[in-house]
């Protein structure tokens, strides 16, 4: 039932109710509370599950490669490797570092290689998340996140694969 209701909530009345446990575990000013608000508002069933939800955003947690292997999306750690090396150029280069243009560079990388979307896209959530789980999509993610802190988190997914 609280589910339901956060999602027919007002926005800025779920924010207000929200913040203060953004704020327990988001302390980095250029993270956009509101925009996390709005990711956590239709995933949320209660507040107290609000922190863990969204905690990947101030720090990236220790995971484990075995994240990467996933049937459904057809990904493994060879495939997960390839993605990231030849996507983090991409992403470089990219001067628009936002979500629509991010998830175009995918669209695009995907047909050029013939990986599926949801291949891609997984590789890159769990790069920038450390998680499999998330209450967003990869190209949010790292629009929230900014392009020094994504780009960075896909370099360490680079060194933790190639280790």
């Amino acid at each position: 039932m609280n589910g339901e209701y956060f999602k027919a909530m007002d926005p800025e009345k779920f924010y207000e109710k929200a913040e203060p446990w953004l704020k327990k575990v988001i302390t980095k000013k250029e993270i956009n509370l509101h925009e996390l608000s709005e990711m956590v508002r239709t995933r949320a069933e209660v507040f107290p599950e609000i922190p863990d939800m969204v905690r990947f955003f101030e720090t990236l947690p220790d995971y484990d490669v075995s994240l990467y292997e996933n049937k459904k999306q057809k990904a493994t750690k060879e495939n997960s490797l390839q993605i990231l090396q030849e996507m983090l150029p991409v992403f470089e280069s990219e001067t628009n570092f936002t979500n629509d243009a991010l998830f175009a560079d995918i669209a695009a990388y995907a047909e050029e290689k013939g990986f599926k979307n949801k291949t891609v896209i997984w590789v890159i959530r769990i790069a920038v998340s450390g998680q499999a789980v998330t209450p967003a999509g990869a190209t949010q993610i790292m629009e929230v996140l900014g392009r020094d802190e994504s780009l960075a988190r896909l370099r360490k997914a680079v060194a933790l694969l190639q280790a």
